[in-house]
């Protein structure tokens, strides 16, 4: 994720950090990836980091209370506000466009999870999809008029062991 003066926002080692840098040679050039002093934003498990489209907010996933969550932060690392509160797994926070609205999966159900989406602010939260099946992994359109998701509503036995 690329924040505020080239900087990137990325999950490793299951904390979000802040420091790759790209460069860029020459105008309209890939340039090179340099390490700069790395700054931890968490310090706990988390995932799925994204950026706002302003780019002054990372927006994630995390399991700090035991449940995965929304959260998001300022880019600096301040301002952490859990954005959902829920008994079941919020995962895959991704933003609108615009950046005033964030759609995600949450798993009501064991093993089935639906699409919901919800305000910036965490309010407003609205149920999309009601079919037996997982449906995740959402994504907005670019003009942020439409959301694409997986779902596994063709799958025969969503209790099937798919390991072996």
């Amino acid at each position: 994720m690329r924040a505020p003066g080239g900087v990137i926002v990325c999950a490793a080692a299951a904390a979000l950090f802040s420091g790759l840098q790209l460069t860029a040679d020459e105008p309209g050039r890939a340039g090179e990836v340099r390490l700069a002093p790395a700054r931890r934003l968490t310090n706990v498990k988390d995932a799925y980091p994204m950026a706002s489209p302003d780019l002054t907010r990372v927006l994630f996933q995390s399991d700090r209370t035991g449940d995965w969550e929304i959260y998001v932060v300022r880019a600096d690392g301040t301002q952490l506000v859990r954005l959902t509160n829920s008994a079941g797994p919020d995962v895959t926070p991704v933003w609108s466009p615009d950046g005033k609205r964030i759609v995600f999966a949450y798993e009501r159900d064991a093993g089935d999870s639906e699409i919901y989406v919800m305000n910036a602010d965490g309010s407003g939260q609205r149920r999309l999809t009601r079919q037996p099946g997982d449906d995740s992994h959402p994504h907005w359109s670019p003009d942020g008029s439409s959301i694409v998701f997986n779902s596994a509503r063709a799958t025969p036995d969503l209790t099937a062991d798919w390991s072996k």
